[in-house]
Order: C-alpha cells, then structure tokens, then sequence
C-alpha cells in the first residue's frame, strides 16, 4: 500500500502500490491500475464559503445518514451513462468538510467502470476497497 497526500495533505488515503497516479493542471487527479479493463478513480476538491459563520443553524449534515470516520458527511450515488457507445458506471462519493468559521471543501471521489463488469467479483472487492479508502481517509480542516 501507499499513502496519497493529495494536494498537500487535503485528503489523504491508502491505494495499492501497484496503482498509478496522475495529477492535472485543473487540480484533479486519477489513479488507476495498468489493466484493460480496470476501472479509474478520480479525485477533485472545490472549496466554497458560506454568507454567515457556523452555528447550531449551519450544520453539516448526510441525506445519507452516513459519515466518514472523522465525522463529516459522506453522500454516496452510482449512474449509468454512455461514452463513446460504451455504458459506464459512475460511481461517486461527496464528502463536505468545514474550513474556517466560513468555508467548506466539497471532496469528490469517482470510480468508473465499465457496466459490464458490474457484479464481476474481483469489481465488487475492488469497490468495496474504494469504500472503505474513502471512509478511513484524513481530511484535513485547515485553510490553504
């Protein structure tokens, strides 16, 4: 396994080795391993501000109910969609972490596969693996 510290330590989770990285001028990045049909993670940040500080009326909260392990919430979604004629599965996952008194980073996760892999086992552990990347990864509150 190796330690990704994305963008300085935004967001930092475990990959396999094997697994490469590829980092964009637009911030985003991809990691993917070197097979035909593997599927790709990205990994993109958006930061924001709210008009007025945090309060009890200001809450970060999950439609989801779910919740990474450090507490911030974790949307889950899958669609189907067509590139170039091949149906691909898009899977993603929102995580909303507070920065400041204002601001909030948005981190995006997405894994495409091909749809027919979809139940394969070796996807499905794969899958499960990206799950649990995301929910044990650190995300860091500080501003940049």
């Amino acid at each position: 396994m190796k330690l990704i510290k994305y963008n300085d330590g935004i967001v930092s989770f475990k990959l396999p080795a094997n697994w490469k990285e590829e980092y964009y001028d637009d911030g985003n990045a991809a990691f993917y391993r070197e097979d035909s049909d593997s599927g790709t993670l990205r990994l993109s940040v958006l930061s924001t501000e709210l008009k007025e500080e945090y309060n009890e009326s200001v809450k970060l909260s999950s439609d989801s109910g779910m919740y990474v392990e450090e507490g911030f919430p974790l949307e889950e979604d899958v669609k189907l969609t067509n590139e170039g004629g091949d149906d691909i599965l898009v899977y993603s996952w929102e995580v909303i972490v507070p920065v400041d008194s204002k601001g909030r980073r948005i981190i995006l996760f997405s894994y495409t596969i091909p749809a027919f892999k979809e139940g394969d086992p070796e996807t499905s552990l794969e899958l499960n693996f990206i799950r649990n990347t995301i929910l044990e990864a650190s995300y860091s509150k500080e501003g940049n």
